[in-house]
């Protein structure tokens, strides 16, 4: 994480997938599976990210959020 001082003291900021917390000086994880429904069934954290995951039978899409049902040829 950077900060800089600004006029009223110094501004930290965090990288993409942490927010700072409320020391205002240190990042922390952001949970991006709270609330549900970033993924359409399972949705697992992590460091600075997250993943989607499917149940049995259904395979993840191309946007990496969604699943499908698989062909069961």
């Amino acid at each position: 994480h950077g900060c800089i001082q600004g006029p009223f003291g110094a501004q930290c900021t965090c990288p993409v997938g942490y927010q700072l917390s409320n020391d205002s000086k240190t990042c922390e994880d952001i949970d991006e599976c709270i609330p549900p429904g970033l993924c359409s069934q399972h949705c697992f954290n992590e460091r600075g990210s997250f993943r989607c995951h499917c149940q049995d039978g259904y395979t993840l899409e191309a946007d990496q959020r969604s699943c499908k049902a698989s062909d069961s040829r």
